[in-house]
């Protein structure tokens, strides 16, 4: 039966034409060996693509081994759980998104109000956060004005390190273009406890 089959093939007008063509025959050839390439190069993709899934799961593997291993100490969550509950009180709370939002703005415009010129706020949009039993919202707002190089200092105080709920995200500032700035802010509240 594949011999029949083989010898039809021989037998056809295109394998004569191929068989008479040595230009049709090479030009087959690379295209079997573009395919054949081609078959290879998604053999390896793959190969190295569950050889890094594997190899992510036996890194994870370790760590979780690792934890297991270490014992549980109750001052070090006592420790931790003071120190969360402190850098939570330092975080402003809001009734809402909204109220988040509105007082966001009214703490920028307040800080750096009367330290830049011809100022714009923006709202640009927030972002819900839950973490545990407690929510938060992220504000983002964008500040455009212009700010004398004096000033620059006390423009950018209120995001110091030591504020954990205010944070600058980008900023672009131009001394030479009229002390152009524009910055982008993010200000983080919490929803306040219902009692």
């Amino acid at each position: 039966m594949v011999s029949k089959f083989i010898s039809q093939i021989e037998q056809s007008e295109s394998f004569s034409a191929v068989n008479n063509q040595p230009r049709l025959q090479w030009l087959l050839l690379i295209v079997l060996m573009i395919i054949s390439a081609s078959i290879v190069k998604y053999g390896v993709d793959s190969v190295l693509e569950y050889r890094a899934s594997i190899s992510n799961e036996i890194n994870l593997f370790d760590r979780l081994t690792r934890v297991s291993q270490t014992e549980f100490s109750e001052q070090e969550l006592t420790v931790a759980q003071l120190e969360s509950s402190e850098l939570s009180a330092a975080i402003p709370t809001a009734s809402s998104q909204n109220a988040a939002q509105a007082s966001a703005l009214s703490e920028i415009e307040n800080l750096l109000g009367n330290l830049a010129d011809r100022e714009r706020y923006n709202l640009l949009g927030s972002e819900t956060i839950n973490v545990g039993n407690k929510q938060f919202w992220s504000i983002r707002i964008e500040i455009v004005g212009q700010v004398k190089s004096q000033k620059m200092l006390g423009f950018l105080e209120p995001f110091d390190a030591k504020v954990i709920h205010r944070r600058i995200t980008s900023m672009q500032y131009s001394p030479k273009a009229a002390n152009s700035i524009n910055l982008v802010v993010d200000l983080l509240y919490q929803q306040e406890q219902s009692l």
